[in-house]
């Protein structure tokens, strides 16, 4: 439905019409951008602003290639205000927002070559817990004369799982997505000639920011962040392996394809000398490395080894990956992310599976949804 500001919140609850799994890759397309043909997106998230000209290839080891041929990024302050403004953005946060998002779509007009129709606002799924959403909305379309499309958080993971994932991992892999405001882990399941796909995917309402509050207020006397941290993680870990207990396919399952903050920020400090790669294969010890390297950080980020990096190119690139860090994130960020991943490796039983990182996960999702006009979807997705 669209509300009376023009913000387009999609309330179908993807649970009920099943659809073959390929049908649910291909039919998508009715009124999707041609292959090749460049188009414009600006994804707005509770820390951020993204711009990006891209385009959207079939091809045959990827239902969905997403090209990013320009990008421009800025900070916003709607999540910290959103956590102390008893769930409101509150005004300045918007009008900054909104300041930002105005000179994003004339970049992507002018610079980018873009028309006002080739360019769509996505709203990333943590921006419809405020109440003041409509305000946002409606100052948006006020100075752009464009809407929002508030995407649920299934359809985000759907849509990155679709762009991130190559097809033959397709009912091979599970794809998880640990995020600011929630963590999801999803497969699909096999299709054959008289069997309907369906996408598992238990959600939890648990993100780095929202499990960084959570191990704020309970806290006790004395006890450091990180010690407050280690102790919740315990529970993290029971409530993932009942997500294991209900979708077996979630710990059989050879590989898995990770991607979002939670981990992003892993790859930076530990395996600086792969900035250039899309996939970095990544191990449970290494989970285990990047807690312990948190909890005794004492507050302050840790800075990755550069000195074994003999590729300049590699290394400016690594050099650039931290200082976004940096700019992006507290250490307590970083450690409430590590612990929800560590949770998830035990009961998941990451050792001894294919993990792989895979970048672009916060822009992909939403070129291919913009793509597709913010569909909804009709795939069926499970999670109880």
């Amino acid at each position: 439905m669209t509300s009376n500001v023009g913000i387009r919140l999609t309330q179908r609850l993807l649970m009920g019409l099943r659809v073959p799994m390929l049908a649910a890759i291909l039919v998508l397309g009715g009124g999707r951008a041609s292959a090749g043909e460049k188009k414009g997106v600006i994804e707005i998230t509770s820390k951020s602003v993204h711009g990006q000209v891209f385009d959207i290839e079939e091809t045959p080891w990827r239902s969905r290639q997403v090209t990013i041929h320009m990008r421009k990024s800025a900070a916003v302050p709607l999540g910290v205000q959103l956590n102390r403004n008893n769930k409101k953005f509150g005004k300045q946060a918007i009008d900054e927002t909104v300041e930002i998002v105005a000179r994003l779509y004339q970049m992507l007009r002018e610079e980018g070559g873009l028309s006002a129709g080739d360019i769509t606002i996505v709203g990333a799924p943590g921006l419809s817990e405020a109440r003041d959403r409509d305000d946002l909305a409606e100052a948006i379309r006020k100075r752009t004369g464009k809407t929002i499309n508030l995407a649920r958080s299934e359809i985000e993971f759907y849509y990155a799982m679709l762009a991130l994932m190559p097809n033959h991992y397709m009912d091979e892999a599970v794809f998880v997505d640990g995020g600011s405001q929630q963590t999801s882990s999803g497969c699909f399941l096999p299709a054959g000639p008289k069997q309907l796909a369906q996408l598992q995917c238990p959600q939890k309402a648990l993100g780095a920011a929202t499990f960084k509050i959570k191990i704020l207020n309970a806290q006790k006397p004395r006890e450091s962040f990180a010690q407050a941290a280690e102790r919740l993680s315990e529970d993290l870990v029971k409530d993932f392996r009942r997500d294991v207990e209900k979708f077996p396919a979630l710990q059989n399952r050879k590989d898995v394809l990770i991607t979002g903050g939670a981990v992003w920020g892993l790859v930076v400090l530990l395996h600086p000398e792969r900035a250039n790669s899309r996939y970095i294969a990544i191990t449970a010890k290494d989970i285990e490395r990047y807690v312990v390297m948190l909890r005794k950080a004492n507050g302050q980020l840790p800075a990755p080894n550069f000195k074994g990096i003999a590729s300049a190119e590699v290394r400016l690139k690594a050099e650039q990956d931290y200082k976004t860090l940096s700019d992006r994130f507290l250490a307590e960020d970083l450690l409430a992310g590590a612990e929800i991943l560590r949770s998830m490796s035990i009961a998941y039983r990451f050792e001894g599976r294919r993990l792989n990182f895979v970048r672009d996960g916060n822009v992909a999702w939403a070129a291919l949804y913009a793509s597709e006009n913010c569909r909804d979807i009709t795939q069926s997705i499970d999670t109880r």
